[in-house]
């Protein structure tokens, strides 16, 4: 067999187009497999995505485990991640899980203390 030919200009069709914006999701139900009718979610006011890791830290884990679980984010968070990052993955992240997990975090980047939503110096 001889080889193909290279189509023209390196392409053998033409590049796919990407959108860039969704459409907005239609609210009204679907009809599924089986007859099942699905609808869009709907976020519940007393959904919280920090329950459950929160629980998990303060009593599922050791004190060992929660001192090594602070050794290893701080120790990630420290290299090279800016003072503001470093800040919000602490406000919006680990002390909505646990405020004793969020101070602790604070105290090991040097940060100053993070009580009650803001930070103290």
């Amino acid at each position: 067999m001889s080889p193909r030919p290279a189509p023209p200009y390196g392409r053998s069709r033409p590049a796919a187009r990407h959108r860039t914006a969704r459409p907005p999701r239609d609210p009204r139900p679907r009809h599924g497999h089986a007859g099942r009718t699905r609808y869009a979610f709907e976020a519940h006011p007393e959904d919280d995505d920090f329950i459950q890791p929160g629980t998990l830290y303060r009593e599922v884990m050791t004190h060992t485990d929660r001192d090594h679980l602070v050794d290893n984010i701080v120790a990630h968070l420290g290299q090279g991640v800016e003072r503001f990052i470093q800040e919000r993955a602490i406000s919006d992240y680990w002390a909505k899980a646990d405020s004793d997990l969020g101070r602790r975090i604070a105290q090991g980047l040097k940060r100053g203390r993070y009580e009650a939503g803001q930070w103290l110096t």
